[in-house]
């Protein structure tokens, strides 16, 4: 691989590492709110499309199990519970 390719694939390397500190962040702020203040908004973030479903589950994954349980029940929806529960799987 020649200098641009190491050099891009660092990038990305490094991109990755940030999003999934960022993850970690934001996985700490629903574990402080309260399941019924963060379930309407991690409700809202699965229904805006693909890659925010897999966002939010990648944050249920990095939550504490007791307060994502919470919030999953608060949310009210099966549908979209059954939906992240299945991406949550997948990525533990």
């Amino acid at each position: 691989p020649d200098a641009t390719e190491l050099r891009l694939q660092k990038e990305r390397e490094e991109a990755a590492r940030n999003e999934r500190a960022n993850l970690i962040k934001l996985a700490a702020v629903y574990d402080a709110m309260t399941a019924e203040g963060a379930a309407p908004i991690l409700k809202q973030m699965a229904e805006s499309g693909t890659g925010k479903m897999e966002q939010a589950a990648q944050i249920l994954v990095l939550m504490q199990q007791r307060k994502s349980a919470q919030l999953l029940e608060a949310m009210n929806d099966p549908a979209l519970v059954a939906q992240l529960m299945d991406k949550v799987r997948q990525l533990r």
